[in-house]
């Protein structure tokens, strides 16, 4: 059945011209803020498409996160990363403790440091 959510948890913003959920836990949103370098992320972006609504809300969005292990598909071509995002939720549930992951774990790269243009441009208009 259908439930809501706290607007602690989930913020919902307009972005390139449509509504967009973003998980904004304290972590997450702090994360993410320093990830892109830009000051106004309201935290990470959801999924909001794809080839199944069940990961529509409840994984990274794709475009954002293309090989965080917590995007609603995989790649064989790309190695899956569990990135400082899904570290942060984690975290922030309080049910788990965190540890910094080892420094010989492969990174997460994608979008890192491209600020507030990466996740406010539509991927078709940057083409």
């Amino acid at each position: 059945g259908a439930f809501s959510v706290s607007a602690s948890t989930v913020a919902v913003a307009r972005r390139r011209g449509r509504t967009v959920k973003y998980l904004a836990t304290p972590a997450v949103r702090a994360v993410a803020r320093s990830y892109f370098a830009c000051a106004e992320a309201p935290g990470a972006e959801l999924e909001d498409s794809g080839n199944s609504e069940a990961t529509m809300g409840s994984h990274w969005e794709k475009r954002n996160f293309f090989s965080e292990l917590m995007t609603g598909s995989t790649s064989a071509a790309f190695t899956e990363v569990l990135s400082e995002f899904t570290l942060a939720l984690l975290d922030d549930t309080g049910w788990y403790q965190v540890t910094p992951p080892s420094p010989d774990r492969a990174p997460f790269k994608f979008g890192r440091g491209l600020g507030c243009a990466f996740l406010d441009t539509d991927c078709r208009a940057a083409a």
